[in-house]
């Protein structure tokens, strides 16, 4: 149904109440804002001396629905991650993971890069990493997890 005859201000306002229903992002009442992550991240390793040192920036955008607590995020981590993933949010923490040529080091292996897959899970202060051999590339197959820093820096 049209509403016809509104004055000037109550047309502005009309038009501005649309605006922010319609231009709001996507969050959820029960969501914890902070988990709302959009930006520039720098993934830090906090665990000195631990191989692999993760230091990396991740391009977040964060998507939650209207109803409920269903988060999802698009990440995009550096070139050798390849495409951006999308990692789903459960128990107040992110999780995504990649497979890569080069996703874990065989500290038995002369400390070698290898096959294998890293799971990241995190808030937005940070998480761990969880490095794990594909089937049979290491004499060592123990996955390896590591803790690191998350820092919004744009």
């Amino acid at each position: 149904m049209a509403i016809k005859n509104l004055t000037a201000v109550a047309a502005s306002a009309a038009a501005l109440i649309t605006l922010g229903v319609a231009g709001m992002p996507e969050a959820s009442a029960s969501v914890p804002a902070e988990l709302v992550m959009n930006g520039t991240y720098r993934a830090q390793g906090t665990q000195q001396g631990a191989l692999p040192y993760l230091h990396s920036d991740w391009q977040v955008s964060t998507k939650c629905s209207l109803s409920g607590n269903h988060c999802t995020q698009t990440v995009k981590v550096q070139a050798e991650y390849g495409p951006a993933t999308t990692a789903q949010l459960e128990n107040g923490k992110y999780t995504f993971s990649v497979h890569s040529s080069e996703g874990y080091i065989c500290v038995t292996d002369s400390a070698k890069f290898k096959p294998g897959t890293r799971t990241f899970t995190y808030d937005n202060t940070g998480g761990t990493e969880t490095d794990v051999p594909d089937p049979g590339v290491c004499k060592d197959n123990t996955p390896m997890a590591f803790p690191f820093s998350l820092t919004q820096i744009g």
